[in-house]
């Protein structure tokens, strides 16, 4: 009766083998998105009184603040650069110091880095009134006209990563369970024979 013993030990490993295999492929979730600009202060196309002095950019997941990843350029109508200081990143967002009396369009060109390690980048203008000129208010903290982005996968690799081994820890320990109760079987029927 070994042939059947013998059966049995490579179901097991083949059903081993396709649980692993299953498990391991559940760990590979789907690609995360890449982060999106969710909204700018000034707002995409507002017109202002004066120049502020700083821009904010915020995004939908974390910025990394990898050395050179993170660039924000603010540039008045004529293409000067107007950028005060360091681009400062805090989490979600981005913000850069302007300097000057710029008038006209001001347009900011930016680059971070998604929390994926993926390059995101895109710009957005606002207008300066010159002095003396008078413009109706426009809020300054509304998020730019765009299509709302998608929503983005709540899921995270990790949680793909940690229910796969749960899962493949599952798996072995059923299966050293099912062997421990059969050998104590095959070894009384052994017994029997013996006598």
């Amino acid at each position: 009766m070994q042939p059947r013993g013998l059966r049995r030990r490579i179901a097991a490993a083949a059903a081993s083998l396709l649980l692993a295999a299953a498990g391991v492929a559940l760990t590979t979730g789907p690609a995360s998105a890449h982060d999106q600009l969710i909204s700018t202060n000034p707002a995409d196309g507002s017109t202002l009184a004066t120049l502020p002095a700083q821009v904010t950019l915020t995004f939908g997941e974390l910025v990394l603040n990898t050395n050179g990843g993170t660039q924000v350029k603010v540039t008045d109508s004529t293409g000067k650069t107007i950028n005060a200081g360091p681009t400062v990143v805090k989490d979600n967002v981005v913000s850069q110091g302007v300097a000057g009396g710029a008038s006209g369009t001001v347009t900011v060109l930016w680059r971070v880095v998604s929390e994926d390690g993926h390059p995101v980048s895109g710009q957005f203008s606002f207008t300066v009134q010159g002095a003396g000129a008078t413009i109706a208010p426009v809020p300054t903290g509304t998020p730019s006209p765009t299509p709302a982005p998608a929503p983005a996968s709540t899921s995270s690799p990790v949680l793909w990563v940690i229910g796969g081994i749960v899962l493949v820890v599952v798996v072995v320990i059923v299966i050293a369970v099912l062997v421990t109760r059969r050998r104590p079987a095959e070894t009384e029927s052994s017994d029997d024979r013996e006598s």
